[in-house]
């Protein structure tokens, strides 16, 4: 799952729709965010805002959370960082549309790691299951023998049974390129 659902601000502002660049530089080296000095009027005193200017302008925005996303806090509301990135460069993403780590590390948010895509792509770019006993991604045992599968347009197809897991595994590699293209991932 990419993130949180839509949140906006108490002004009502879309945080997906809000100009990151008021608030952050991206920093291409490392992939991280960094505070970006504020103007004390945008807070409620001066002393506030001295005090988080130094405590934050100029250092990296946001920590690791559950799931390891890195995730930050904007007016008071936490949105993921690469989701931040991406719209840095892109613009808003619309509703439904999610930011992929092409290498599955969520913690490499350089923007050559991030596309665009939709919540069934962001599944296909996946590791082999937790639960998965035969070693290879898309095949189960059957009997002795070794059934493979791959899931697409919101079914499973059935690719055979063969004799060893090596076997079903090149059949779900063929298919997997075919159907999921960039987003195959067979490891």
């Amino acid at each position: 799952q990419d993130g949180p659902r839509e949140l906006r601000t108490p002004q009502g502002t879309r945080l997906s729709s809000m100009n990151w660049h008021d608030y952050f530089t991206y920093d291409a080296d490392t992939g991280n965010l960094i505070w970006k000095r504020r103007d004390l009027r945008s807070f409620a005193n001066e002393r506030m805002g001295k005090v988080w200017n130094t405590r934050f302008a100029g250092k990296v925005a946001g920590g690791k959370h559950n799931g390891g996303y890195y995730h930050v806090a904007v007016s008071g509301f936490k949105t993921l960082v690469h989701r931040v990135i991406w719209e840095m460069f892109y613009g808003s993403l619309m509703d439904g549309e999610q930011v992929d780590h092409i290498d599955m590390d969520r913690t490499n948010c350089r923007i050559e790691n991030l596309r665009k895509c939709s919540n069934a792509q962001n599944t296909r770019n996946s590791r082999k299951r937790s639960n998965n006993t035969s070693g290879y991604k898309g095949v189960t045992g059957c009997g002795n023998r070794w059934k493979a599968q791959i899931g697409a347009n919101y079914h499973n197809t059935h690719l055979g049974v063969f004799r060893t897991p090596e076997e079903a595994h090149e059949a779900y590699c063929l298919a997997a390129a075919e159907l999921h293209g960039e987003f195959s991932r067979t490891a």
